[in-house]
């Protein structure tokens, strides 16, 4: 009897089963086969819930989808990135094609995508992906393997990467640290690569306030003639942005701090690169101011000669003793002067029309007569002009006091030049346009460059700088012969870059310095052995219409280039 009730217990138990699953199916057969959701990208694959979509701007994408039902959609819902839509069109339908329209922005991103579809028996259908934008890019890369360049997009404060693959023993070498000392922008000023915005709030006319309650001004000390100012509406050197305007004889920069905070060592090291733009007013070589005439009467206001209207350079032309000049100003400090060079004087120097000469206004008729002997009463000549001093920092006296002049370079013992460069005229350059300035110091060599052409050149091996003692810009701007001479001349400077190391990067419109017309330092961001990252400075460089070149310096001229566009 056992045996027999297991066996219908067991009976009893399929029969249940048997019975349930027939009745399913007729339940299953009723409703009908499930929704069925189908989605196609166009030009991309779906594959593992997932389209990838590398995009180089900001786009859309179509995503087209087909429902079918055994019944009729009830309701059919599409959502992208977590916002739903119920589709009305589709409801009552067998079957709906449509398309979804999705905004793809040019960043990183994962967008959520989903589909569910509802029939007449509430049976649902869920179809989920997700496309995954890549923001791709195109670089643009070039150069050889020992001097490659590569960049996203060539515009100002671009990111471009150089490497070196060390091939023929070329690399960047050691770099105490990758920015310049100071990159001096006029309104955005870097201190051994800190952003210091001092001046990034200032507007046209504004004094540039050099005292010594203002302790975060890049520099310690100013020049005899007054005010430096932050101008942005006359003499740009690049459009929309700043340069500096400096009235006057003697109107400079001193000391920047940043030089005694840089961690280069004082052992000795009396490297330094400066870099800058300078445009003057006059030239300085042929600037001359007479004060009293031969009999002791005074040359000013009152005189006849006609001096310069507002906004204008020149008053009349004067001649005496077959030498011209023109007017720059006259004011109770006498007439000003800015000779003309011609076959008799080509270069005027310090004696002006000469003693004893009749000078006549060709406008006024107006006459005086020179004294050049009486003393700095009478008569004040052009005078020592220097674009900049370099100096060490210690004492009155210091043991590096360099000065390149409009006319000369001078130099402390140990310093002798190579060629008998010590006299080299740079004031022609910089006369109503923008001129680029560079002075390099090393332990073997002191030279001068205006736009890219040598000037001076002398061998510094045996100038010896003492332990704990670092070289700096001494001034810079236009300083004067004791602010006494050039006072109607008026002197512009922008893009100050000043560095304890030669090693630096320029783009330029040619593969030399020298050949270029326009020609913009970069700011090192990222140093190595064989890499280097550069923030781009395009300045006045337009990639849309010129060649540029990328041009590597470790010495006086340039060691690489390459044409990068």
């Amino acid at each position: 009897m056992k045996n027999f009730k297991t066996l219908f217990t067991i009976a009893t138990c399929l029969l249940f089963v048997v019975v349930s699953c027939k009745k399913k199916e007729s339940i299953d057969d009723k409703k009908g086969e499930m929704p069925a959701i189908a989605v196609a990208v166009p030009g991309h694959t779906l594959s593992e819930g997932i389209i990838h979509f590398p995009v180089s701007k900001e786009t859309t994408i179509a995503i087209d989808y087909s429902v079918t039902t055994s019944s009729t959609i009830k309701q059919l819902v599409q959502s992208v990135d977590g916002i739903q839509q119920k589709i009305d069109n589709a409801v009552g339908a067998e079957g709906y094609a449509g398309q979804m329209i999705v905004d793809i922005p040019w960043e990183k991103k994962t967008i959520a995508v989903k589909l569910q579809a509802t029939d007449a028996h509430d049976q649902v259908s869920t179809q989920e992906f997700s496309i995954l934008v890549e923001k791709s890019v195109n670089r643009t890369e070039g150069g050889t393997s020992s001097f490659a360049f590569s960049f996203e997009n060539l515009h100002q404060d671009a990111e471009m990467t150089v490497t070196s693959d060390g091939s023929g023993g070329f690399t960047f070498g050691p770099k105490l640290q990758a920015a310049p000392v100071l990159l001096d922008e006029v309104d955005v000023v870097y201190e051994n690569g800190v952003r210091n915005m001092v001046r990034e709030n200032h507007v046209q006319g504004q004094v540039i306030d050099i005292v010594k309650d203002n302790k975060d001004e890049v520099y310690t000390g100013r020049g005899g003639s007054g005010a430096s100012y932050f101008e942005t509406q006359a003499h740009l050197r690049v459009a929309g942005r700043p340069v500096f305007y400096m009235p006057g004889a003697s109107n400079t920069f001193h000391q920047p701090s940043a030089a005694l905070e840089s961690p280069y060592p004082t052992e000795g090291n009396k490297t330094i690169y400066v870099g800058w733009y300078v445009k003057s007013k006059y030239d300085a070589r042929l600037y001359n101011r007479y004060i009293r005439d031969i009999n002791g009467v005074e040359l000013n206001g009152s005189s006849s000669f006609i001096g310069p209207k507002p906004g204008e350079r020149y008053g009349e032309t004067v001649t005496g003793n077959g030498i011209s000049g023109r007017i720059t100003g006259i004011s109770d400090q006498g007439i000003s002067f800015e000779m003309i060079r011609n076959p008799k004087a080509p270069e005027i120097g310090s004696t002006g029309f000469g003693n004893n000469v009749v000078v006549t206004g060709e406008t006024s008729s107006a006459t005086f007569t020179t004294n050049t002997k009486g003393g700095e009463s009478t008569f004040r000549n052009e005078g020592s002009n220097k674009w900049i001093r370099v100096w060490s920092n210690v004492g009155n006296d210091p043991v590096v006091r360099i000065s390149w002049t409009q006319s000369l370079m001078t130099h402390p013992d140990g310093v002798e030049e190579y060629d008998g460069s010590y006299w080299g005229t740079t004031s022609t350059q910089m006369v109503e346009r923008w001129a680029f300035m560079e002075l390099l110091l090393t332990p073997d060599r002191l030279t001068a460059k205006v736009d890219g052409k040598i000037i001076h050149d002398a061998d510094a091996s045996r100038l010896i700088l003492p332990h704990g003692q670092k070289v700096n810009i001494g001034m810079i701007g236009f300083n004067g012969n004791d602010a006494r001479t050039q006072i109607t001349q008026e002197t512009h400077i922008s893009d100050i870059y000043m560095d304890h190391s030669i090693k630096r990067f320029y783009l330029a419109n040619a593969p030399t310095i020298e050949a270029a017309t326009k020609v913009e330092l970069q700011r090192p961001i990222l140093w190595e052995d064989k890499r280097v990252n550069i923030k781009v400075r395009l300045g006045t460089l337009d990639p849309a219409s010129e060649k540029i070149y990328l041009i590597y310096s470790d010495d006086i001229n340039e060691t690489a280039a390459v044409a990068i566009n």
